[in-house]
């Protein structure tokens, strides 16, 4: 090709029918007026947290599972801890252990360490 013999790219100017380009615009709009609607919704914050909702709970459950296996699988050999080695390792006086254990009731005396004979 040479320069005298140049293509006639008019047909693909939108300016050139204004009513076509206004047609066309229109029918745009209204295709993706839903698309564009959910898109301004997931703008806010809550929007954020909802489209994050189902990734987030999938791999929670995920890495729920795969702690529950590994916990299965390291636990068959070892010893359980008795209710009182648990409750201690976790800051719970053994006193309140014990009565748990019994299933006695503390008297408010015995609770606090009150001694019901002192003035």
């Amino acid at each position: 090709m040479t320069d005298h013999d140049r293509l006639d790219l008019s047909g693909l100017d939108p300016t050139a029918d204004p009513a076509r380009l206004e047609r066309i615009m229109g029918r745009l709009m209204s295709r993706s007026a839903s698309e564009l609607t959910r898109r301004r919704a997931t703008n806010s914050v809550l929007g954020q947290i909802a489209w994050w909702e189902r990734p987030v709970l999938m791999a929670a459950a995920i890495l729920g599972l795969v702690s529950l296996s590994t916990l299965a699988l390291v636990s068959r050999g070892a010893k359980r801890p008795s209710p009182s080695g648990w409750s201690s390792a976790i800051g719970v006086p053994a006193q309140l252990t014990g009565w748990v254990e019994v299933g006695q009731i503390p008297t408010l005396e015995s609770a606090f360490g009150i001694d019901p004979e002192a003035p």
